[in-house]
Protein backbone atom coordinates (compact mmCIF):
# COMPACT_ATOMS: atom_id res chain seq x y z
CA UNK A 1 0.00 0.00 0.00
CA UNK A 2 0.76 3.68 0.03
CA UNK A 3 1.09 6.07 2.94
CA UNK A 4 -0.34 9.61 2.98
CA UNK A 5 2.25 12.16 4.06
CA UNK A 6 1.92 15.91 4.74
CA UNK A 7 2.00 18.10 1.63
CA UNK A 8 5.55 19.31 1.03
CA UNK A 9 6.19 23.05 1.25
CA UNK A 10 8.45 23.34 -1.80
CA UNK A 11 8.55 21.86 -5.32
CA UNK A 12 11.92 20.29 -4.50
CA UNK A 13 10.43 18.46 -1.51
CA UNK A 14 7.50 17.35 -3.67
CA UNK A 15 9.88 15.85 -6.23
CA UNK A 16 11.65 14.03 -3.39
CA UNK A 17 8.55 12.19 -2.11
CA UNK A 18 9.66 8.72 -1.01
CA UNK A 19 8.36 5.68 -2.91
CA UNK A 20 4.99 4.31 -1.80
CA UNK A 21 3.85 7.67 -0.42
CA UNK A 22 1.43 10.33 -1.63
CA UNK A 23 0.09 13.69 -0.52
CA UNK A 24 -2.83 15.99 -1.21
CA UNK A 25 -2.09 18.63 -3.85
CA UNK A 26 -1.45 22.07 -2.35
CA UNK A 27 -3.64 23.87 -4.93
CA UNK A 28 -6.32 21.35 -5.89
CA UNK A 29 -7.30 19.36 -2.79
CA UNK A 30 -9.22 16.75 -4.80
CA UNK A 31 -5.93 15.62 -6.39
CA UNK A 32 -3.46 13.18 -4.94
CA UNK A 33 0.24 13.57 -5.77
CA UNK A 34 2.54 10.57 -6.05
CA UNK A 35 6.33 10.44 -6.40
CA UNK A 36 7.77 10.83 -9.90
CA UNK A 37 7.95 7.53 -11.80
CA UNK A 38 5.04 5.99 -9.88
CA UNK A 39 3.30 3.84 -12.48
CA UNK A 40 -0.34 2.82 -12.05
CA UNK A 41 -0.96 1.58 -15.61
CA UNK A 42 -0.91 -2.07 -14.48
CA UNK A 43 -2.73 -1.44 -11.17
CA UNK A 44 -6.19 -2.99 -10.71
CA UNK A 45 -7.72 0.37 -9.72
CA UNK A 46 -6.58 1.92 -13.00
CA UNK A 47 -7.55 -1.05 -15.15
CA UNK A 48 -11.02 -1.19 -13.57
CA UNK A 49 -11.60 2.56 -13.91
CA UNK A 50 -11.48 3.17 -10.16
CA UNK A 51 -8.84 5.87 -10.58
CA UNK A 52 -8.05 8.26 -13.40
CA UNK A 53 -4.47 9.28 -14.13
CA UNK A 54 -4.36 12.95 -14.97
CA UNK A 55 -1.77 15.67 -15.01
CA UNK A 56 -2.42 18.71 -12.89
CA UNK A 57 -2.71 21.11 -15.84
CA UNK A 58 -5.78 19.30 -17.16
CA UNK A 59 -7.52 19.84 -13.80
CA UNK A 60 -7.34 23.62 -13.91
CA UNK A 61 -10.35 24.18 -16.24
CA UNK A 62 -12.81 22.54 -13.84
CA UNK A 63 -11.14 24.20 -10.85
CA UNK A 64 -11.30 27.63 -12.49
CA UNK A 65 -14.94 27.13 -13.50
CA UNK A 66 -15.79 25.78 -10.04
CA UNK A 67 -19.41 24.93 -10.91
CA UNK A 68 -21.79 24.31 -8.03
CA UNK A 69 -23.63 20.97 -7.94
CA UNK A 70 -26.64 21.05 -10.25
CA UNK A 71 -24.93 23.15 -12.92
CA UNK A 72 -25.08 22.49 -16.65
CA UNK A 73 -21.60 22.55 -18.21
CA UNK A 74 -20.12 22.13 -21.68
CA UNK A 75 -16.70 20.61 -22.35
CA UNK A 76 -16.00 21.61 -25.94
CA UNK A 77 -12.66 19.79 -26.20
CA UNK A 78 -13.57 16.73 -24.19
CA UNK A 79 -11.63 13.72 -25.47
CA UNK A 80 -10.22 11.58 -24.00
CA UNK A 81 -12.43 12.50 -21.03
CA UNK A 82 -10.17 13.41 -18.11
CA UNK A 83 -11.36 17.02 -17.88
CA UNK A 84 -14.95 15.86 -18.31
CA UNK A 85 -14.60 13.32 -15.49
CA UNK A 86 -13.05 15.93 -13.22
CA UNK A 87 -15.88 18.34 -14.05
CA UNK A 88 -18.47 15.67 -13.17
CA UNK A 89 -16.68 15.05 -9.87
CA UNK A 90 -16.73 18.79 -9.10
CA UNK A 91 -20.50 18.69 -9.71
CA UNK A 92 -20.71 15.81 -7.22
CA UNK A 93 -22.59 13.96 -9.99
CA UNK A 94 -25.49 16.41 -9.55
CA UNK A 95 -25.76 18.28 -12.82
CA UNK A 96 -25.12 17.79 -16.50
CA UNK A 97 -21.91 17.81 -18.50
CA UNK A 98 -22.20 17.94 -22.30
CA UNK A 99 -18.98 16.64 -23.84
CA UNK A 100 -17.99 17.43 -27.43
CA UNK A 101 -14.84 16.95 -29.46
CA UNK A 102 -14.01 17.51 -33.11
CA UNK A 103 -12.07 14.24 -33.33
CA UNK A 104 -14.55 11.35 -33.47
CA UNK A 105 -11.81 8.76 -32.89
CA UNK A 106 -10.67 10.44 -29.67
CA UNK A 107 -14.28 10.99 -28.59
CA UNK A 108 -14.80 7.23 -28.94
CA UNK A 109 -12.38 6.68 -26.04
CA UNK A 110 -14.95 8.25 -23.71
CA UNK A 111 -17.09 5.14 -24.13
Amino acid sequence: GFKCVPTPATPQELLALPPKTFCVDAHLPELLVFPPNTDFHDHLLYKSGGIILQDKASCFPAAALSPPPGSVCIDGCAAPGNKTSHLAAKLENKGTVYAFDIDARRLGTMG
